[in-house]
């Protein structure tokens, strides 16, 4: 059999294709029992699945006489294994991937969805899901058991915890990606906005469109971002108003009743400036729905300066999960 290797750069898949392309859930959810095997420890098993510490080669081996069809290494291809570990899954004719990480900080939204995507899409055979000690393991199969097993929380912790999870920081970064993961979608997001801010009057992505591609004097743009997020990209046209004084100080003398379009990442910073501009005899303002994400998911032009560009300041993990992920400038300390 030819053996299969799926590089790397295969895996930086893009986030939130977890939530929106969801996996049937299981009625109930399959046990994780411990196992006994020379070589390799901690090691769990749930049906297919094994999750484990780093196995030794003879281990593998056998393993790999067992019916073992993909190895999911965590760890980072720079630490020792005692031998080539993906030489020799490569010798055996077995899927590898290699999504490694460190500690927690390092572990992003990104790595959690590769390692499902492996999860779900294989098929036939076991799959060994490894670190060194399997608290990187455990961190991952939590969120896995939570969005893709059905799991409620506590069990779901208590059994990451069995197959090798330690420590606060694993489970708090498990908790926010399950939490990115299972709570925001658009429909939420835009039913919140409008319970929030009633009075607050919006025009969707194709009017302001078809409205800014019109003859006659555009609708003045107030993007309600951070000064850094601006400086990424914005719409052409756009001035920087992060707050209602600055935004007052560039409407200056402008009639009341004309046209204002305010805009920030997803619309609630902009729905709130909205609402005080209409406070301050404003008619006129309407915020964009959606907002900036959702202007270039939709492959509408933004801009930096005078030059057209392909990214969009993503806010945070959180939140970024309603942008393209191939939209996405780096975020602080290198988070893609």
């Amino acid at each position: 059999m030819e053996p299969r290797n799926l590089p790397v750069a295969i895996l930086a898949l893009v986030a939130c294709s977890s939530a929106s392309h969801p996996r049937p859930q299981e009625q109930t959810p399959s046990a994780v029992v411990p196992v006994e095997r020379d070589g390799v420890a901690p090691l769990h098993a749930c049906r297919d699945v094994l999750l484990a510490g780093q196995p030794s080669e003879k281990a593998l081996r056998a393993l790999a006489g067992d019916g073992l069809a993909l190895v999911i290494d965590l760890r980072r291809p720079e630490e020792e294994r005692g031998y080539d570990e993906p030489a020799l899954v490569r010798e055996l004719g077995i899927v590898y991937a290699n999504p490694g990480f460190g500690g927690p900080e390092t572990l992003t939204d990104g790595t959690f969805d590769a390692v499902r995507d492996l999860l779900s899409a294989h098929e036939g055979g076991e799959v060994l899901l490894h670190c060194k000690s399997a608290v990187r393991v455990g961190a991952v199969w939590l969120a896995t058991r939570v969005l893709d097993g059905g799991m409620a929380w506590e069990p779901a912790l208590e059994e990451a915890r069995r197959v090798g999870m330690r420590g606060d920081a694993w489970e708090a970064r498990a908790r926010e990606y399950v939490q990115v993961r299972s709570e925001l979608d658009w429909p939420q997001v835009r039913g919140e906005i409008k319970k929030r801010f009633p009075s607050v009057r919006h025009v969707s992505i194709g009017e302001l469109a078809a409205r800014l591609e019109r003859e006659g004097a555009p609708p003045l743009l107030l993007d309600v971002r951070a000064p850094e997020e601006f400086a990424v990209s914005h719409l052409a046209g756009a001035r920087n108003a992060g707050t209602l004084r600055e935004a007052l100080s560039i409407l200056g003398g402008a009639p009341k009743d004309g046209e204002i379009v305010v805009y920030c990442s997803v619309g609630h910073r902009s729905s709130a400036l909205a609402e005080e501009l209409a406070s301050k005899g404003y008619t006129g303002v309407r915020n964009l729905e959606g907002s900036i994400f959702a202007w270039a998911n939709a492959g509408r032009p933004v801009v930096r300066g005078e030059t057209r560009v392909e990214r969009v300041h993503p806010f945070d993990r959180k939140w970024g999960c309603l942008l393209d992920r191939r939209l996405w400038s780096d975020l602080p300390g290198g988070d893609k």
